[in-house]
């Protein structure tokens, strides 16, 4: 720190073995060439091996005016996969160098105008090792953001406009054509999975606006944007809200809003897609804070998918389709003694809407008159919400300026996995996690610090849905961090 002038530098580094599970198939594209490795060949033995995380962030910042920061990682994740029978398990492995470079910048026009920047450039490099073959993919994404801000109405309202844009390039992106785990079998000697690297590019144009007016208790909030996507139709989203504070200890917030999901990569490949999933969603929430050490808060949802897309290993896109979700919220903060703060959290989910439908072609072929006849194959699988019942809660302690400790409980409701083909449904029980962390600062010298994390307290064996088939979850794990700032 000088004058103006402020610098934040930050190093991180770990590495371990976070997955143990014992392989069978350690070989099988070989050489690339039309057929794979013999089944005789393909066996043996062995672990997925030690991950690591490196990370380096900067920033570097003049006043409130202006900020340059970026950020430089490579991570490295193995791990295993096995078949929906269990017989087949294999390695896969996740490599993710990137980096980014961020602007923002400020300026004040008066007392009453703020012009804002904001811009980046991030590159990834992502490698799949799938078993004995590697496929790398490179991604690039340039964003630009001008924004204007203005209080109106000596301060009662505030005007925000802007626009921005959004060019992402894709390089040997890889898009399955097959079900792999159905080409490991000893019965396969002359068929690899079909997976072709694509290239695409997307850009995005947005321009937005939104006001804020404040009138005695109450504060509305209207916003339009406006998109413009270079390979899908231009879309308009809405938001409006009000929030009315009568007394001090209550407040109450309606929302609504719309909004757009980003496609698939594969949805940008696909000619005949022309819309995006659209959201909308409603919320009303009722907070009741009595005091600095209490509060509590009950929020409930309701949440319209249109257009809904999803991607699964074996059938590639679904039909469009629609789903309704209702939810609610409660949470609640208690500080009973100020050194001690308790708070817990649970979220309850509701689906209704029509099955998951796959329309594929199975195969193909040509007759003796040369017509090409395709099979169509339909699977219709159920919406997944994942679990429906969700709890956290957790105490805080922190005794003096030293030292500091957090005990946490996490729930998850029963879960189900959907195998590909919809031939089978699995469900996992209830799971309940205990999790601890402790930081004791200044340790023989001053910004020295020490942190003390646990993981899965119980080392209570439990299991979740994966990609193919049922994975162990998180076991036991401990770790303990010393962090110097300087």
């Amino acid at each position: 720190h000088d004058g103006p002038w402020d610098g934040f530098l930050s190093f991180s580094a770990r590495t371990g073995e976070e997955d143990d599970t014992r392989v069978n198939i350690v070989r099988f594209w070989g050489d690339l060439d039309d057929t794979p490795v013999s089944p005789e060949n393909r066996r043996g033995g062995r672990t997925p091996g030690r991950a690591h995380y490196l990370d380096f962030y900067g920033r570097l910042s003049y006043g409130d005016d202006l900020v340059l920061s970026g950020r430089f990682s490579d991570n490295e994740k193995p791990y295993a996969l096995s078949s929906v029978d269990g017989k087949d398990t294999w390695r896969e492995n996740r490599k993710l160098p990137s980096g980014y470079l961020k602007l923002d910048a400020r300026k004040n026009w008066g007392l009453e105008t703020v012009l804002r920047f904001s811009g980046f450039y991030s590159r990834l490099e992502p490698e799949f090792e799938v078993i004995d073959r590697t496929l790398k993919q490179e991604e690039e994404t340039l964003y630009g953001e001008a924004l204007f801000e203005r209080t109106l109405w000596t301060g009662r309202g505030l005007l925000t406009g802007g626009v921005s844009l959004k060019q992402k390039d894709v390089e040997d992106a890889p898009v399955w054509d097959s079900y792999f785990p159905d080409f490991l079998g000893p019965d396969n000697v002359s068929f690899l999975p079909g997976v072709s690297l694509q290239n695409f590019d997307s850009t995005l144009w947005s321009v937005f606006g939104q006001y804020m007016h404040k009138m005695g208790d109450l504060d509305f909030m209207v916003g339009l944007r406006h998109d413009v996507h270079n390979e899908f139709e231009d879309h308009l989203s809405f938001s409006a809200g009000i929030v009315w504070s009568p007394a001090d200890a209550w407040v109450f917030k309606l929302l609504y809003g719309t909004s757009y999901r980003t496609p698939f990569a594969r949805q940008l490949l696909e000619e005949d897609e022309s819309d995006l999933e659209k959201a909308e969603n409603t919320s009303l929430e009722v907070a009741w804070s009595p005091n600095d050490r209490a509060s509590i808060g009950v929020t409930g949802f309701f949440n319209r998918i249109s257009h809904h897309i999803m991607e699964d290993p074996y059938a590639g896109l679904s039909e469009p389709n629609r789903q309704e979700i209702l939810g609610v919220e409660l949470e609640g903060r208690f500080k009973p003694l100020k050194t001690l703060e308790a708070f817990a959290n649970l979220t309850l989910l509701d689906n209704s809407g029509p099955d998951e439908t796959y329309r594929f072609t199975e195969f193909s072929f040509v007759t003796p008159d040369g017509k090409v006849v395709e099979e169509i194959t339909e699977l219709r699988y159920p919406f997944d919400t994942g679990p429906e019942g969700l709890f956290n809660s957790g105490v805080h302690w922190r005794p003096n300026r030293r030292f500091s400790a957090f005990g946490g409980l996490r729930y998850f409701s029963t879960r189900k996995l959907i195998h590909p083909r919809g031939e089978a449904t699995q469900e996992v029980p209830e799971t309940w996690l205990v999790d601890l962390n402790a930081t004791v600062k200044d340790i023989g010298r001053r910004n020295l610090d020490l942190t003390l994390t646990v993981r899965n307290l119980l080392d209570d064996d439990y299991e979740t849905p994966g990609t193919f088939s049922l994975i162990d979850g998180e076991p036991f794990s401990a770790q303990a961090v010393i962090r110097y700032r300087w």
